[in-house]
């Protein structure tokens, strides 16, 4: 999970982030396999937020399953426990 992660975060084109990747398209979004959980929605405004761009969604569809939460936290991978 941690290099799926990795090079979603990178600089690289988006079509090269999914390479040995396993996903589904699901409602025409890509749904990675291992996800604990995923939501589809429709994009309802987009706002400026510092260097990024928040996105506000009206949620379609969304599904969980069960596992350990790969959690980002001062520069590392970390447990939650």
């Amino acid at each position: 999970a941690e290099d799926v992660s990795g090079a979603f975060a990178s600089k690289l084109p988006e079509q090269a982030k999914f390479v040995g990747v396993d996903y589904s398209l699901r409602e025409g979004v890509p749904i990675l396999g291992d996800a604990l959980a995923w939501l589809v929605c429709d994009v309802r405004a987009l706002t400026p937020g510092g260097d990024h761009t928040i996105a506000i969604g009206a949620v379609r569809s969304m599904d969980h399953g069960e596992g350990a939460p790969l959690v980002w936290f001062r520069g590392a991978y970390r447990s939650i426990s």
